[in-house]
């Protein structure tokens, strides 16, 4: 089966819609690495693990072997500082991956690369992370133009909507007074079932006030959060 994905901009979106499209195509089976870090800004321990993803930002095979995203989870906002990136939906999914046992326990900073969680040292990326899950779905192609999406496949189609370079100022709790390092964040994100063999939905809103410069769009089976198949990369404005 192979998934053709057209990705349409919305006027509401806090980046511009290109006139020409975008087309992006997804990694081949077995050698994607979809690296997601489970962070707050409310965490003293999460800066490390925050600066170490920050080097794949520099990385000649980003967006064509690795895939990061930052998910901002939200049970750590009462602990003195509100993160302006966490969500629920954020949190859910990585209690998720521990419902499933895919993970030992839920903690931050936690790295998921393909599926598993990853309990190893934070090696640079020239030492790549061993593929310790595997991307087998098939091949499919995302192209960005202009109102709604729209794509042909079975499962979930994820959507995330990511800056890749920011850092906060801290003034309150764990970290008051450190500038943070906040690659990858995920602003927006959203599952679209297949309906009879179609997606159709917009593009996930955003409520921070900065604006996105990447997406990532990979297929899940329902229920289940390891991904089949992942492509992505910049946004052009």
């Amino acid at each position: 089966m192979r998934l053709a994905v057209l990705l349409l901009l919305t006027p509401l979106l806090t980046f511009a819609a290109t006139k020409q499209p975008q087309v992006f195509h997804s990694a081949a089976p077995g050698q994607a690495q979809f690296i997601e870090l489970y962070t707050s800004q409310g965490c003293s321990s999460c800066p490390p693990a925050e600066r170490w993803l920050s080097e794949y930002q520099q990385h000649p095979a980003l967006w064509q072997t690795f895939f990061p995203l930052a998910w901002h989870v939200d049970y750590w906002d009462h602990l003195g500082w509100k993160d302006q990136f966490s969500q629920p939906a954020f949190s859910r999914r990585q209690y998720l991956y521990h419902h499933q046992g895919n993970t030992k326990s839920v903690y931050t900073p936690q790295i998921i690369v393909d599926g598993k969680e990853w309990t190893g040292l934070l090696t640079t990326p020239r030492a790549e992370l061993p593929l310790v899950g595997a991307l087998t779905g098939t091949a499919f192609q995302a192209t960005i133009s202009d109102r709604v999406l729209t794509a042909q496949g079975e499962g979930l189609l994820n959507i995330a909507l990511v800056r890749t370079d920011y850092s906060q100022r801290i003034y309150r709790g764990e970290n008051a007074g450190r500038r943070l390092q906040q690659p990858f964040v995920v602003l927006g994100y959203t599952q679209v079932p297949s309906q009879d063999g179609l997606w159709q939905s917009p593009l996930p809103a955003t409520t921070a006030e900065i604006a996105a410069d990447a997406v990532v769009i990979w297929v899940t089976a329902p229920g289940n959060p390891t991904p089949l198949a992942i492509a992505g990369g910049k946004l052009k404005n």
